[in-house]
């Protein structure tokens, strides 16, 4: 979240190009682990 506020977007458009961004930092298993952690099961 405090990549997120950090980028202070003012549009809707730019906040989620910020998202697209932001995504390529995290690797697949911090992404899978995330998940995991807020109670998500995959299948």
């Amino acid at each position: 979240k405090w990549l997120l506020k950090s980028a202070a977007e003012r549009t809707v458009e730019a906040l989620w190009t910020t998202c697209g961004k932001l995504l390529d930092q995290f690797t697949p298993d911090e992404c899978k682990n995330y998940f995991r952690h807020c109670g998500y099961r995959y299948t």
